[in-house]
């Protein structure tokens, strides 16, 4: 099989302070990854920090701009190893893959007639 130079990191934290928790997944990506800029990042956030949902997401786009992010939340989270089935966590999975295209697509609940289509 064709090595694709692909590269794949994730980590973790169950840190209960939202700021201690992102510097921690970021920091672990970043070592993982080295100079590599992920294309895609997959990020999963426990209810415990709710209220700091959005703040993840512009955090993350700050440090990996230009890559392609995807998150929810959970009541447990997975990455870097573990598994927190607690109230606080924070996983990030991330993805160098060169020569693959990723699109964006939106998927919106609208009961009959479900739609989906290109986000751009």
């Amino acid at each position: 099989m064709q090595n694709t130079g692909q590269r794949w990191a994730s980590a973790s934290s169950a840190a209960s302070n939202f700021e201690v928790a992102v510097d921690a997944v970021i920091s672990r990506i970043r070592d993982e990854l080295g100079t590599l800029r992920p294309h895609i990042l997959f990020a999963f956030i426990s209810g415990a920090h709710k209220v700091n949902f959005p703040l993840l997401g512009r955090r993350l786009n700050q440090e990996f701009s230009g890559t392609f992010l995807i998150g929810c939340s959970g009541g447990g989270v997975i990455g870097g190893g573990e598994e927190l089935d607690l109230d606080t966590g924070i996983s990030l999975l991330a993805g160098f893959t060169p020569r693959v295209e990723w699109e964006p697509i939106y998927l919106r609940n609208g009961g009959e007639g479900e739609e989906y289509g290109s986000a751009a």
